[in-house]
């Protein structure tokens, strides 16, 4: 099973760059990076509400007002994200975009780690 996980993630590492190659280039083609992201984040919205009704959970709106109000940012956080992937990706590539990105998350994570941030 572990296995099967191990590899799942790294099967996700792909999608994220197919994910964001995608949306640049369709940036680049309709020369509006910021609405063609719109589109994305819709139709993953979409998804999510579909996925989220499917799974609905009656007690989930009562332990959500136990999560601290700020970590809801992260939807805000993943949208900025989407927004400069679509931005630099075209200017320094998906190779470079893609290795200094995961520079970044390893050095997030070596911290976090260290001093058992979440």
């Amino acid at each position: 099973m572990k296995i099967i996980l191990l590899l799942s993630t790294i099967g996700i590492g792909f999608l994220i760059t197919f994910h964001v190659s995608m949306n640049a280039y369709v940036g680049m083609m309709t020369r509006n990076a910021y609405l063609s992201n719109m589109i994305f984040w819709l139709i993953g919205a979409i998804l999510a509400i579909i996925v989220g009704l499917l799974n609905w959970d009656s007690h989930f709106m009562l332990q959500l007002s136990d999560v601290p109000k700020w970590f809801l940012l992260a939807g805000a956080i993943g949208a900025l994200i989407a927004f400069f992937m679509n931005f630099i990706i075209p200017r320094i590539g998906i190779y470079n975009v893609t290795i200094l990105a995961i520079l970044g998350q390893l050095m997030t994570s070596m911290v976090f780690s260290h001093y058992g941030i979440f």
